[in-house]
């Protein structure tokens, strides 16, 4: 079967990085809400702090290296500035969101009974915009912070169809935090979809295990060479990451040269976090497990201070890690689209809803 590498005729990531940047500038505009501006100017410091170590000191590194190091600290600024904006309904993040699952459906059936593609995709690679869905389907709770069962059905349809491990592991882990109305409601019927659900996540991690075992998946090469990377460092470095630009060893680089793409210099063998693929082993190797638990404890405070719902917050923290075991997750401009609709939406707290009662 075909890999189905070209996805469509646009640079859709280039596209919404910079209607995100656009957003941005109109949200910081527009009004600044305060609650979330100290993670917009710890990380606004960090990064500054990053920048002037890049300009200073000797590296081998270049811009390009060092924004996308950076990058997360970045849309953590973006997404405070972002926050209490209230600019979608929930009307409106429904109706987005049938749009969304029923063309990511259409064109993910079409891709693999017509045009034999086994790995299907809109806009990328499916890896990184089932997050987008996923956070669109998040946004359509009601007021009780429930879901329409057909909705999350839906999201099964999608994720299943894809054959991507980490969105069906988080379709299924999101599953667990969310309370939903209609069939999903009955406790029979709920057992029966965690069943079926285990049971496709069990098959698709086996089906891709191979033949050759854990040796083969190239996740697991990755962790060797980030375990290796870091064998050596002392609990701060453990802690607070490595100094700003540090590339891997030319052991790492040689021995995960197949993956070029990501090189900062393929002919001498310099590559820096990227190598490792995954979004928390770059986390932990460039800002440590502290700056990894910052970004985390950032996502789940922004969003359930957005939307007044633990199991959802609880929900957006698992796609992040369950994806970021994989690929680039919070570093992905989709993460950043997907988080923007869900904290924008509309809503009412707790209190308002009470009063409207």
């Amino acid at each position: 079967m075909a890999s189905g590498v070209h996805y469509n005729f646009l640079p859709s990531n280039m596209i919404f990085e910079c209607l995100m940047f656009l957003f941005f500038l109109a949200s910081f505009l527009g009004g600044l809400n305060k609650k979330y501006l100290v993670f917009f100017f710890l990380s606004a410091m960090y990064i500054f702090y990053g920048l002037s170590s890049f300009l200073i000191v000797e590296n081998h590194g270049r811009l390009s290296d060092f924004l996308l190091i950076y990058k997360p600290f970045v849309y953590v600024c973006m997404l405070s500035i972002f926050y209490g904006k209230n600019i979608f309904t929930k009307k409106y993040s429904n109706r987005l969101y049938t749009f969304v699952i029923f063309s990511f459906s259409f064109k993910y059936l079409m891709s693999i009974f017509i045009f034999d593609i086994s790995r299907p995709g809109v806009f990328t690679e499916n890896n990184f915009e089932l997050m987008l869905v996923g956070f669109l389907f998040l946004a359509t709770y009601d007021v009780d912070r429930e879901f329409e069962s057909r909705n999350y059905l839906l999201l099964v349809l999608v994720s299943c169809l894809s054959f991507s491990r980490s969105a069906i592991l988080f379709t299924l882990v999101i599953f667990l935090f969310l309370n939903f109305k209609g069939c999903l409601r009955n406790k029979l019927i709920s057992y029966m979809c965690l069943v079926f659900l285990v049971s496709i996540v069990l098959i698709v991690f086996l089906s891709r295990l191979g033949d050759s075992g854990i040796e083969s998946v190239d996740r697991y090469i990755f962790l060797l060479s980030f375990i290796r990377e870091m064998s050596n460092g002392s609990l701060y470095v453990w802690l607070f990451g490595n100094p700003p630009m540090t590339n891997v060893s030319f052991e790492t680089a040689s021995a995960l040269e197949y993956y070029y793409l990501v090189f900062s210099d393929h002919e001498k063998l310099i590559a820096f976090s990227a190598v490792f693929n995954s979004f928390i082993l770059r986390a932990i190797f460039d800002h440590g497990v502290i700056g990894l638990s910052f970004i985390v404890y950032f996502s789940y405070s922004i969003v359930i201070g957005s939307t007044f719902s633990r199991g959802i917050a609880l929900s957006v923290c698992s796609i992040m890690l369950i994806n970021g075991m994989s690929v680039s997750s919070f570093q992905s401009v989709y993460f950043l689209l997907g988080v923007f609709f869900l904290i924008s939406r509309k809503n009412l707290s707790k209190k308002e809803k009470f009063s409207h009662a």
